[in-house]
């Protein structure tokens, strides 16, 4: 679901902390003046009466409003598998549920931005593999832009953007950190997708454990080129299946971390032992999922490593 699609529509953000903040900010550049509501499940001490204009309701006072709504914008946090919010969606199937990490994937996959994106996901690691990533990117003369769980929300870096008048600008890669509540949500895929780890966690919102891991393994699914996976790892290793453009780290033969240094698969020494500022042999690990994820994404690694 593309921004052009809510013109007209009848649309509720669900959330009203930061995501459903950003959400209002842009949705009010579409929707009819006095058109949007913000759904939150119960009222707290900090609940606002309003974000940005937009009216906030709990779902007992929303009544009608949610049964005529065309679409749901919810934010991360709120899970569409329990709840009020699922249970709008089983007995209402007219109304489209949709969130900020979609959103900013429907217009940059439109804007041909998805072939410099690369998306860092995993039970742990993904905040350090993705600012390693990006760090690396940029030491190797690319613009980039860190977002999601760390740095800005998508759905921020899309308003600024269009408020600039290009949200994509034809230079600048993207790195994006999802957690398994965004990746859930997707319907592309990007170019480059990293899975560091995985293991059950969240079950409160996705029920199950292996809806956990599928809705994971969902950023891989929509026409990915490129799935750099850490083979180390028994959960990774376990679900392979389905993940196309296979890029492997982490074991004999790929880029993979030996006695302190990291190693290509022939062998050479792409970062000494001792030389790299973090510690602990995970965050070796981090480092070979970035470095993996730079050759996915084209970038010459011979030609920048020290």
């Amino acid at each position: 679901m593309r921004l052009t699609e809510l013109t007209h529509r009848r649309v509720v953000v669900w959330g009203a902390g930061s995501e459903g903040r950003a959400a209002v900010a842009l949705l009010q550049r579409w929707a009819p003046p006095g058109s949007l509501h913000v759904i939150v499940d119960e009222r707290s001490a900090g609940t606002p009466d309003e974000l940005d204009g937009a009216e906030v309701l709990t779902v007992a006072e929303a009544g009608e409003l949610l049964v005529t709504a065309d679409v749901v914008v919810k934010s991360p946090g709120v899970s569409p598998y329990h709840g009020a919010l699922a249970a709008l969606l089983a007995e209402h199937p007219h109304v489209r549920c949709t969130g900020g990490t979609q959103l900013w994937f429907a217009e940059a996959a439109a804007a041909g931005a998805l072939e410099r994106t690369v998306a860092v996901t995993g039970s742990k690691g993904k905040s350090t593999t993705s600012s390693l990533l990006a760090s690396l990117l940029g030491a190797c003369g690319r613009e980039v832009l860190l977002a999601g769980n760390v740095g800005r929300a998508p759905l921020d870096v899309l308003a600024a953007g269009l408020g600039a008048g290009d949200a994509f600008p034809p230079d600048r890669w993207h790195v994006l950190e999802l957690s398994s509540f965004q990746c859930a949500e997707v319907r592309h895929s990007p170019r480059v997708g990293v899975l560091t780890t995985l293991f059950p966690e969240h079950l409160d919102w996705h029920l199950t454990v292996d809806r956990y891991f599928q809705d994971k393994l969902n950023l891989f699914r929509h026409g990915i080129a490129a799935s750099v996976a850490n083979l180390g790892d028994a959960g990774v290793a376990r679900h392979l299946e389905g993940l196309g453009g296979l890029h492997p780290y982490g074991v004999a033969g790929v880029i993979r971390a030996v006695e302190g240094a990291i190693v290509d698969e022939d062998g050479s020494v792409l970062v000494e032992a001792g030389t790299s500022p973090l510690t602990g042999a995970h965050n070796l690990d981090n480092l070979c999922a970035a470095l993996t994820a730079m050759r996915a994404s084209g970038t010459d690694l011979t030609a920048h490593h020290n």
